[in-house]
């Protein structure tokens, strides 16, 4: 298994402190949490993202500051690294060590996260689990289930339903929204997109099945962002309708995929993190990378704009 670097997150931390107290309202893991899937690895996570800083109770000193994120602050979605389940090989299985330890979201969901009395919009986070799950015809190709993804084309309805939700009722499972003002982040792991020039070898065993299917329902719902894992390392993909459509909150426009490099992983040489700083009308993202002793900020695309 690929191994992580505390260097990285030294680095992290420095990153934290520079950005100032509380630098962010939300952060989300878009999966490969653990390498593993052990539920000891999971909870070392889960602890980094919960505690403000990590005392050594042996000899009472600082080891690293944590996210400070609780779970109103944070929304964490699996990957098919947390679904091995370590006695067999690495292949996804049903078992729920994640949400355990993370807690049950339900899959497909929606989570609200409130806009400022400043005007910056609601913020609708759409959350999916792309990780396969055990089929009978899959028995004939168990490599499928080592890396391969999948939103179902149910899955992929409940985007265009719950957009449709949200303009008529101006809410989603009791969560008020407003329509004329909010952001649509849909969120899985797999790639539903691969970058522009993508010569990657092992497409096929990490491809994410149906996922033409997923980009034209995020186009079709409204959808702006899209945030995604599974490769390691970031890129950046607008995807645009096919013909001038209408979607649920007006006419068709680009849907911005992101895939969120890893943060802390020993062997990406560009891992990092993106942010993102959402406003009325558009979202600067900035992309930290890692270079070798720190992590750099740099404009990714801004800013971008939904009308």
């Amino acid at each position: 298994m690929k191994s992580h670097s505390f260097r990285k997150l030294e680095a992290l931390n420095n990153i934290l402190t520079f950005l100032g107290d509380r630098p962010f309202d939300h952060v989300v893991v878009t999966g490969d949490v653990a390498t593993d899937g052990a539920v000891c690895s999971l909870e070392t996570a889960r602890k980094f993202l919960d505690i403000d800083r990590d005392i050594d109770p042996g000899v009472k000193r600082l080891v690293s500051y944590g996210l400070g994120c609780g779970v109103d602050r944070r929304t964490v979605i699996p990957g098919n690294h947390d679904r091995y389940a370590g006695r067999w090989g690495p292949f996804q299985t049903r078992q729920r060590h994640f949400e355990g330890v993370f807690g049950d979201l339900g899959y497909p969901s929606t989570r609200v996260i409130p806009g400022s009395t400043d005007g910056r919009p609601d913020i609708v986070l759409f959350i999916f689990d792309s990780t396969q799950v055990i089929r009978l015809y899959q028995r004939r190709n168990l490599l499928a289930r080592i890396a391969r993804g999948e939103v179902s084309r149910a899955e992929c309805d409940f985007l265009v339903r719950e957009c449709r939700t949200i303009v008529r009722t101006r809410a989603t499972h009791g969560s008020p929204v407003n329509p004329d003002n909010c952001v649509r982040i849909a969120l899985l792991h797999h790639h539903p997109v691969m970058p522009a020039s993508s010569t990657y070898p092992d497409k096929a065993l990490m491809r994410m099945d149906n996922d033409a299917h997923f980009q034209r329902s995020c186009i079709e719902a409204g959808i702006n962002m899209v945030l995604f894992g599974h490769q390691h390392y970031a890129y950046y993909r607008p995807v645009r309708s096919a013909t001038s459509g209408q979607t649920p909150f007006g006419p068709a426009a680009p849907v911005h995929f992101f895939c969120c490099a890893s943060t802390l992983e020993y062997s990406e040489k560009d891992s990092g993190f993106y942010v993102y700083d959402i406003a009325t009308d558009g979202v600067d993202a900035y992309q930290f990378s890692w270079k070798g002793d720190g992590f750099d900020r740099t404009p990714t695309v801004r800013p971008l704009t939904f009308r």
